[in-house]
């Protein structure tokens, strides 16, 4: 996986609990993948924050969101920040074998971001419809 990320230009690196953590696009991601485990899953945290109050619009979008896209949007309550941080998952296979490694990572990657748009534009549109 470092070699396919490092052919994408993304120059991974693995921190202190192995996790390959990397910028591609507008995200930062942190993956986890091994040489002797097939399933990857990748995060993109911390898309999207909002305030603590509109926790119902979030479960709203969220449920609409992982309904309409491959990935899933998840959320948590910080309530020393009095927000809601939301990140993206995603799992997929990954072997060295895969035709053309690079492209089928990136459109992995591609589904995060798309999830995020895709949450973002339907948040504002809740958001407008309670106006």
């Amino acid at each position: 996986m470092l070699e396919t990320l490092r052919n994408m230009c993304c120059k991974p690196t693995v921190d202190e609990d192995k996790d390959i953590c990397f910028d591609y696009q507008d995200g930062h991601f942190v993956m986890n993948a091994s040489d002797t485990a097939l399933l990857t899953t990748v995060w993109f945290y911390l898309f999207f924050s909002v305030p603590t109050e509109e926790l119902g619009i979030v479960q709203r979008v969220v449920n609409e969101a992982n309904s309409a896209c491959s990935t899933k949007v998840v959320y948590n309550v910080d309530m020393k920040r009095k927000c809601i941080d939301l990140h993206i998952k995603n799992e997929f296979i990954f072997s060295s074998a895969i035709f053309k490694p690079e492209v089928y990572v990136s459109t992995m990657l591609d589904e995060c971001l798309k999830a995020g748009n895709y949450f973002v534009k339907c948040y504002d549109r809740v958001k407008r419809e309670m106006i």
